[in-house]
């Protein structure tokens, strides 16, 4: 569904899926496997829809926006993908993220 590309390590790409997935892959690698599956650890599930979009930070490359029709924007830390720092409900599905 969506694939973004650290912006400070071409090797790195995340990717979305509207199987309620994301994962960070190393194209370094050759493996079937990501190298880190995004969730929430502290919850049977993350998503509740596709991963629809993903925006890294500007100017903070552990910073990664991830948005989802189930209608959340979460924030990750690149470093600890085990949970969402913040999670922000915004009332509708999300298409595109920007940051400004």
């Amino acid at each position: 569904w969506t694939v973004a590309f650290a912006q400070h390590d071409a090797n790195i790409l995340w990717s979305g899926g509207d199987d309620a997935t994301c994962q960070v892959w190393d194209v370094r690698v050759s493996s079937s496997s990501p190298v880190k599956k995004v969730r929430d650890e502290n919850s049977s599930y993350t998503w509740n829809a596709g991963v629809t979009t993903m925006a890294q930070h500007p100017t903070d490359p552990n910073i990664m926006a991830v948005g989802s029709y189930d209608e959340y924007v979460r924030f990750y830390d690149a470093r600890y993908t085990s949970h969402p720092y913040e999670t922000t409900h915004v009332g509708g599905g999300v298409w595109r993220l920007k940051w400004q």
